[in-house]
């Protein structure tokens, strides 16, 4: 016991920094991988900084939807959504890494199609949310 004190008295600081740390590191990992308490993902699509529509993920069934967005007359993007996730099935840009990104479900996510100037981002809504 005389040593434990001994111990203690030497590295109190030491065990101090550490604990905290630790608990930081709890704290952090529960904010970054626990998503948010939403009641529904919310799928926006923007085109050139402009929001052209507003998918529910959370509403749609287990049966795909494909919504097309036309950029010019020859450039189009096929989206499919289904059930909380979303993905770019088609796509006339050159490289296609947004129909490579493949489904995306979780809040935060993002599709961009670089030389169409688009985004898919899924956010989470909760009817008790407040904007201000």
């Amino acid at each position: 016991m005389n040593k434990f004190l001994s111990f203690l008295k030497k590295f109190w600081i030491d065990i101090v920094v550490v604990s905290s740390l630790l608990v930081l590191t709890g704290v952090a990992f529960t904010v970054v991988y626990f998503p948010k308490n939403s009641e529904s993902l919310i799928a926006n699509v923007y085109l050139k900084k402009e929001k052209i529509k507003t998918i529910n993920l959370t509403e749609l069934g287990e049966k795909s939807e494909i919504y097309t967005v036309d950029i010019d007359e020859d450039e189009h993007v096929h989206i499919e959504a289904k059930h909380n996730s979303i993905r770019v099935k088609e796509s006339t840009c050159p490289h296609q890494y947004c129909v490579r990104s493949g489904w995306i479900s979780e809040e935060g996510r993002s599709i961009i199609c670089v030389p169409y100037e688009l985004i898919i981002s899924i956010e989470g809504y909760s009817p008790y949310d407040v904007e201000m």
